[in-house]
């Protein structure tokens, strides 16, 4: 049986190489093969600029493959640049991620403080992943949820699970592993019943549906992300 892969590295270790406006010139990789694109990333007033390889960007984002088609060149005006609302730095992990398969994290640690930050950013690496259509990606996240809540024995609740209840659809395989984690592991320690009040409506109905389905408190061990991480996956 896999193991869910754990792909975060702490931001001081990220590869600037590839999440500046430019490119070293001897990049041999087939992905880094044929034009640039500049993609402008605004967030509130803020704006930056990486340079990415078209067919990098296009690899498994349905949303870069519709926009970088060539009938919507004219419409863009510059051919090479295409602009996206999004925070630099998540857009940045992404495009790091595009690149080496890693995920730049504000901690990548351990501890309880390490760990919740790390899942607020995952939070929203998936979000942003959702906004571009690219479901290996999100994949590639949860799994790295599930492998740090492996290591660390500490679980997303509260603002993560609000971040990601705020920015995917009801049948989504993230909100259910949030409700499975809730529902198996709550009874482990009562602290969590704490940050309820942090998570969103939609999330409590949704683990009191399930907490009454499966009746009984579930059998010591019993994790069902822990069997098969993949059943969270949508097909890529």
């Amino acid at each position: 049986m896999s193991e869910p892969k754990d792909m975060r590295i702490p931001m001081s270790e990220a590869k600037e190489s590839v999440i500046t406006d430019s490119l070293p010139v001897n990049l041999t990789h087939h992905s880094f093969s044929g034009p640039l694109v500049r993609v402008i990333i605004s967030f509130g007033d803020e704006q930056n600029e990486v340079s990415v390889p078209l067919n990098l960007l296009r690899a498994s984002s349905r949303y870069f493959q519709k926009a970088t088609k060539p009938e919507w060149n004219e419409l863009r005006g510059q051919q090479d640049m295409i602009s996206i609302e999004a925070e630099p730095q998540v857009f940045k992990a992404y495009v790091h991620w595009l690149h080496l398969s890693t995920l730049p994290c504000p901690s990548a640690g351990k501890n309880y403080e390490d760990c919740n930050k790390d899942y607020i950013f995952l939070a929203k690496l998936y979000v942003m992943g959702e906004e571009l259509m690219d479901t290996k990606f999100q994949n590639d996240i949860l799994d790295t949820i599930i492998a740090t809540s492996n290591k660390s024995c500490y679980l997303p609740i509260g603002q993560p699970v609000a971040i990601i209840y705020a920015g995917t659809p009801a049948k989504s395989p993230a909100r259910r592993l949030m409700v499975d984690f809730c529902v198996y592991s709550a009874h482990d320690d009562n602290s969590w019943t704490k940050h309820f009040p942090n998570c969103p409506k939609e999330f409590l109905v949704e683990v009191l549906g399930a907490i009454v389905k499966l009746r009984d408190t579930p059998p010591a061990g019993t994790r069902p992300w822990k069997g098969s991480h993949m059943s969270y996956h949508e097909p890529e």
